[in-house]
C-alpha cells in the first residue's frame, strides 16, 4: 500500500468550515506566510464542495475544490488553495433527524481507532487498532512514525465509518446484525 496523507481524497465531497474559522485560518496563514489565501474565501462558508487535487507542498495538505451549483446544473472552480483545517468531514455534521441510531457511525474516529508504529524485521508497520486494543488494520510504511501520525491526524478529522471506507476494513459495531 502507497500511503498518501491526504484526509479527503480527490472526488470527495466535504464541508467547507464556518465563515469565522476561514477567518481566522486566513488570518494565521497570511501573519506565517505559509500559505495565500483569496480575500473572499469566507463565502463559501459552510458549503458542501468536491475535493478536484490534494497536496502537500505546505505543512500539512493543500486542496482545491469545486463547487456544484445544482439550479444551474453546472460545476465551479472556488479560488484559493484550501487548507486541511477549513475542511470538515460532512459525516460528522449530520441532521439530527437523519442520524437517529447511526451515532456510532457518525462519531470521531479517533475516538475509536489508534495508529502505532513499529519496527517488523528492519521494515516499518502501521497498525491501527481499535477502542478494544484488537489490530482491525495493518500497512508497511519505510517511515512508519510519520506515517502513523498522518492516520491518526486523518482519524482527527474523519468520521469513523469515513475512516473505515478510507484505509478499507470493516468496523467492528457490536449492536449491527
Amino acid at each position: 500500500m502507497t500511503f498518501h496523507p491526504a484526509a479527503f481524497r480527490v472526488g470527495e465531497f466535504v464541508k467547507l468550515a464556518s465563515a469565522e474559522t476561514i477567518r481566522l485560518l486566513q488570518t494565521w496563514h497570511a501573519d506565517n506566510k505559509v500559505l495565500y489565501c483569496e480575500p473572499s474565501m469566507d463565502q463559501y462558508a459552510n458549503k458542501l464542495v468536491r475535493v478536484v487535487q490534494n497536496a502537500w507542498p505546505i505543512p500539512g495538505v493543500a486542496y482545491l475544490l469545486e463547487e456544484i451549483i445544482s439550479e444551474e446544473r453546472r460545476i465551479a472552480s472556488i479560488p484559493g488553495i484550501w487548507s486541511e483545517e477549513a475542511i470538515v468531514d460532512h459525516g460528522l455534521k449530520v441532521d439530527p433527524e437523519i442520524s437517529a441510531g447511526m451515532e456510532q457511525y457518525c462519531q470521531v474516529a479517533s475516538e475509536v481507532y489508534t495508529a502505532t508504529a513499529d519496527n517488523d524485521e528492519g521494515v516499518g508497520l502501521v497498525s491501527i487498532h481499535d477502542s478494544d486494543r484488537r489490530l482491525v488494520f495493518c500497512f508497511r510504511d519505510k517511515y512508519a512514525k510519520y506515517a502513523a501520525d498522518d492516520v491518526n491526524r486523518i482519524a482527527r478529522l474523519r468520521c469513523r465509518i469515513a475512516f473505515e471506507q478510507y484505509f478499507g476494513f470493516d468496523g467492528h459495531y457490536p449492536d449491527r446484525t
